[in-house]
């Protein structure tokens, strides 16, 4: 990876990515049984791979939503220009269109963890995060996509 080689910085890219890849309507990101152990799994990690892919900014391909959290907190992950950010740098960070991670990581290590995008947000309004998980969607609200969990947010600078 090149350090902070990504597209150029804006909202309209964040937005672009994010129709290009829709979460919301893509049978890609739909929950469905791929172990065959007759549960659906979902697909944060995968989605948020491909829209950071998209947006040309670095993060290991393969890793469950756990592992790209561990990574982001790594100094390899902070020397490929990842930093974490209080939620109000954050919001103002996907307004200027830089690439911001919101993630959650569950206390259980054998129970999934989750990982969103998160968009530009209208002034005033809850941040606003595009996702596929238990529930997929190009926007919504961050309480809509973690309820109440404790997040971390991860800006690319």
């Amino acid at each position: 990876y090149a350090v902070n080689a990504c597209l150029p910085r804006s909202a309209a890219n964040l937005s672009d990515v994010v129709g290009r890849l829709s979460p919301e309507t893509n049978p890609l990101w739909k929950r469905r049984d791929v172990t065959g152990d007759g549960k659906a799994e979902t697909f944060c990690n995968q989605f948020l791979h491909a829209a950071l892919e998209l947006l040309e900014c670095p993060l290991p391909a393969g890793q469950l939503a756990r592992e790209q959290i561990a990574w982001l907190d790594s100094d390899v992950g902070k020397a490929h220009g990842w930093r974490e950010m209080a939620r109000g740098l954050a919001v103002a960070a996907a307004n200027a269109g830089q690439p911001v991670v919101v993630g959650w990581t569950n206390p259980n290590p054998k129970a999934p963890s989750h990982v969103a995008l998160g968009i530009p947000t209208p002034f005033g309004e809850e941040f606003q995060i595009a996702q596929a998980g238990a529930e997929n969607f190009n926007a919504g609200t961050l309480r809509r996509g973690f309820g109440n969990l404790p997040v971390r947010f991860w800006v690319h600078e």
